[in-house]
């Protein structure tokens, strides 16, 4: 009976130790969890702190890109005002220089009719017998 009852002792010695060993393994895998969670808490904080910056510089760079747009057409707007005074002002300048050249295409012409009556005028007289 003695030797039973060294035989369940040794087995419940050999348990023990197993369990402890267990235990052991398990509070080590406990504690890494632990370090791991604790590090995904932190990179978790960190992400939301750039994310709330991010989120805030977007706002802001939305309000600047609205703000330039209006510049910006409102921009266009004058330089579109401003080209077509340009425009139209050589438009002017154009029917200005067409009628001018218009006029100066006529001299031309309205001399050579002059020239004409002038021979016609002098031939008239040179057979009316007159010398001019």
């Amino acid at each position: 009976m003695v030797t039973r009852c060294e035989g369940r002792e040794s087995q419940r010695h050999q348990a023990v130790g197993t369990l402890r060993a267990r235990c052991s393994g398990l509070e080590a895998r406990s504690q890494k969890l632990e370090q791991a969670r604790d590090q995904a808490e932190a990179r978790a904080q960190e992400a939301i702190a750039v994310s709330t910056d991010r989120e805030q510089q977007c706002v802001e760079l939305r309000a600047e890109v609205s703000r330039l747009q209006e510049l910006v057409g409102a921009e266009q707007g004058e330089a579109v005002c401003g080209l077509q005074e340009q425009i139209d002002a050589k438009d002017q300048a154009v029917g200005t220089l067409r009628a001018r050249c218009s006029g100066l295409e006529a001299r031309p012409n309205l001399r050579s009719r002059q020239g004409d009556m002038l021979r016609h005028d002098h031939a008239h007289v040179v057979v009316s017998g007159l010398t001019p």
